[in-house]
């Protein structure tokens, strides 16, 4: 159950199913999705590959390829359901409202166009700026940036740049129309470790000082950690706990999320811990909890029911029946 409350939410997402339609079969890939994002604040999106983080993303932003579809579900940011949007007013949204960091910014960024010309084109047409204006502001965000020799940058093409260059080009892309919300995609995950530490620094620092909401999307456990306010754990296209990072950290309630955080490598640990079986496969996902066959815990409810997320503690859901037995009339 999601939190009615919508007020101090700039971003609602509620019972959210996406689905992919191919050859081999429908591809559940989002599972009634439930999900708040509150005016200023970071909230981190993480699980396995293939959980559906960037699913979820591009579904905000609504983004979905041609073989996919939002089947129901609502997408309230500001008060007004995404989903219900023309194309037309959805583009007027995108970029300027809601913005998008992608994995690898050498595939966002078009190779045959100077660095100026796609960091100015968003100015243009969401702030109304001349050419001129557009591109003082585009050297101005590349300054934000911390980009040395901003007025060189915006002559150059993306292959003359490095890959932290680029992910810091592509952070002054989104945040250049002081966009509400802003959606990073694993933005880190093709840099190296110092690289890395240096754009996370400075994409907390410009959050912070724009007063924007971030959706951090990332497997890694202490990017969540460093950044976000509060975590979503996401499996198979479910999110089976969410709360402030650190009680989750420190007490994880599902089954899961216990799992994932033991499987973190440590400096003293000889063996590694791994989850027993494998992912399920989405084009025909178990009935019931999905990480049910996996689960040392799982009853027979949990193979006939989804279990809905219920509170247990100040902001803490989780979404397991070991938590909500008295909803289910289960000993």
């Amino acid at each position: 159950m999601t939190n009615d409350d919508t007020s101090e939410n700039l971003l609602t997402i509620r019972n959210l199913y996406t689905y992919f339609y191919t050859y081999l079969g429908v591809v559940k890939a989002l599972n009634g999705v439930n999900l708040e994002v509150k005016k200023g604040e970071t909230v981190g999106l993480t699980g396995e590959t293939g959980c559906g983080k960037s699913v979820t993303a591009l579904s905000i932003m609504r983004l979905i390829s041609e073989a996919g579809k939002v089947v129901s579900g609502e997408i309230i940011f500001k008060g007004v359901d995404l989903l219900k949007l023309s194309e037309e007013e959805m583009r007027r949204i995108r970029g300027k409202e809601i913005s998008m960091v992608f994995q690898e910014p050498m595939s966002s960024l078009n190779p045959v166009f100077r660095i100026g010309d796609q960091l100015s084109a968003p100015i243009m047409l969401h702030q109304g700026m001349d050419r001129k204006e557009a591109m003082e502001k585009a050297i101005e965000m590349l300054r934000l940036c911390k980009i040395a020799d901003a007025e060189k940058i915006v002559r150059s093409y993306p292959h003359e740049l490095s890959g932290g260059m680029r992910q810091r080009v592509m952070i002054a892309m989104a945040l250049s129309c002081n966009p509400a919300l802003l959606i990073a995609d694993e933005p880190t995950s093709f840099l190296d470790v110092t690289v890395q530490a240096q754009v996370l620094k400075l994409m907390n620092e410009l959050k912070e000082r724009m007063g924007t909401s971030m959706i951090m999307i990332s497997h890694d456990l202490g990017v969540i950690a460093q950044l976000c306010n509060r975590v979503a754990v996401m499996y198979a296209g479910d999110i089976v706990e969410v709360g402030d990072v650190r009680p989750i950290f420190k007490e994880p309630t599902h089954p899961y999320t216990k799992g994932l955080l033991r499987a973190l490598p440590g400096i003293l640990t000889r063996r590694l811990f791994s989850i027993k079986g494998t992912i399920p496969e989405l084009i025909d996902p178990p009935p019931g909890c999905r990480f049910s066959p996996r689960c040392k815990h799982s009853a027979e409810i949990c193979s006939r029911q989804k279990p809905q997320l219920v509170e247990v503690g100040e902001g803490h859901r989780v979404s397991c029946f070991l938590y909500h037995k008295e909803s289910t009339g289960e000993d």
